[in-house]
């Protein structure tokens, strides 16, 4: 077997293992979504291997530079927004940092809400050198992979090539969570409810102190 193909393979079997949440919750409602999932991971699947040895390039290039450590969770809440439109902070911000042998790592994560009631959740996760990690968490962003079915609307986005992601509507609750990669680095989560696409969670970042994560 060639090696492209043993790497397609493994592509595959990672991004099967990472929509696994889809089909947690219950038996699939209809057996053409369930076919029209798996077409679509495979078709994504294609990209991952490039995907992947860019993320192990950027995480050598820091290591050589001697960036071994991720960034302190005190500091990495400075790229939080303070408030974001009519969202202001509810509640006191959760993280922590962790530092071993072989991988650093970090996460903050802060809740938001508007006087309408509506909630906004702001998570980050700097991976730095825990790249392995990383590659499972966002195996298929930035692969083309989109979803839609009677459930929900799953695709990707890209605001530049150092920010990519990816955004599901749950299209009866009208919720929605974003996750995004910022310079092979940093991991986004994005939870917002009363909302009709994916936009507003995209502006969340691309307006915001977040996006300066992608200059380091």
């Amino acid at each position: 077997m060639k090696l492209t193909t043993m790497k397609t393979l493994s592509a595959i079997t990672i991004l099967i293992l990472s929509l696994g949440f889809l089909f947690s919750c219950g038996k699939i409602q209809e057996a053409k979504n369930a076919y029209e999932t798996v077409k679509s991971v495979a078709e994504a699947a294609e990209h991952l291997p490039e995907n992947m040895e860019e993320m192990n390039r950027k995480t050598e290039e820091r290591r050589a530079k001697g960036d071994t450590l991720a960034m302190h969770y005190e500091k990495l809440a400075e790229y939080l927004p303070e408030s974001y439109g009519d969202y202001v902070k509810d509640g006191d911000l959760e993280g922590g940092s962790v530092n071993m042998t072989g991988a650093s790592y970090s996460n903050v994560e802060q809740k938001y809400q508007s006087p309408d009631g509506n909630v906004l959740k702001i998570a980050i996760v700097d991976y730095n050198t825990a790249v392995h990690l990383y590659t499972g968490l966002m195996a298929f962003y930035g692969t083309g992979l989109e979803i839609d079915n009677t459930d929900q609307l799953m695709k990707g986005f890209e605001i530049d090539d150092e920010i990519k992601g990816w955004h599901s509507l749950k299209k009866k609750s009208n919720k929605v969570e974003l996750i995004a990669g910022i310079a092979n680095r940093f991991y986004v989560s994005i939870n917002m409810d009363n909302q009709d696409n994916g936009e507003e969670a995209i502006a969340v970042i691309s307006d915001t102190k977040i996006r300066e994560l992608e200059n380091l």
